[in-house]
């Protein structure tokens, strides 16, 4: 590793990068590959450096909420109605359509 390297990912604009990718839902090595680093080299910046590990941790927060509301949801069973709307141009167009479809005249 070229001594400093760390310090190129610790600007503003890289810690962002960070947090995009976590939330993307990457995963450590993903992250690493990305940086052109090890994984093992990733884990030992997130123990040296407070700033990298933050970064990442905010940004796998919001994945994980919005999993955990996905999960809950499923498990109280969670249901909707799904309706789909098409304009429609002609008359013809209107006739393939089969029942259960909602449709609406172009205006």
């Amino acid at each position: 590793m070229a001594k400093g390297k760390y310090e190129y990912w610790l600007s503003d604009e890289r810690l962002i990068l960070f947090g995009g990718w976590a939330r993307e839902g990457l995963t450590d090595e993903q992250i690493a590959e990305k940086m052109n680093i090890s994984r093992s080299t990733l884990y030992e910046w997130k123990k040296k450096y407070s700033d990298i590990s933050d970064a990442l941790k905010k940004g796998k927060e919001v994945v994980d909420f919005a999993v955990e509301n996905a999960l809950l949801r499923r498990a109280l069973g969670f249901k909707y109605k799904e309706v789909i709307k098409e304009r429609i141009d002609s008359l013809s167009q209107k006739k393939r359509h089969k029942l259960g479809v909602e449709l609406t005249e172009q205006q």
